[in-house]
């Protein structure tokens, strides 16, 4: 069993200005499909891959 799709669930929300949602990739992600059972995160330092993975961990 894989994890298959990260969602962003707008509604529940308050606020896009504090951490970690004011990370532009994280406040522009609607959702993510992962088609593999490996999936990489690349990106510049600071682009919120390790929030987006503590984030997956948490839920």
């Amino acid at each position: 069993m894989f994890l298959k799709k990260v969602t962003l669930l707008r509604d529940s929300i308050s606020s896009f200005r504090e951490y970690p949602l004011s990370i532009p990739s994280i406040h522009s992600m609607d959702q993510i499909e992962l088609k593999k059972s490996v999936t990489f995160f690349v990106g510049e330092n600071g682009s919120g891959k390790s929030t987006l993975l503590e984030g997956i961990a948490e839920v």
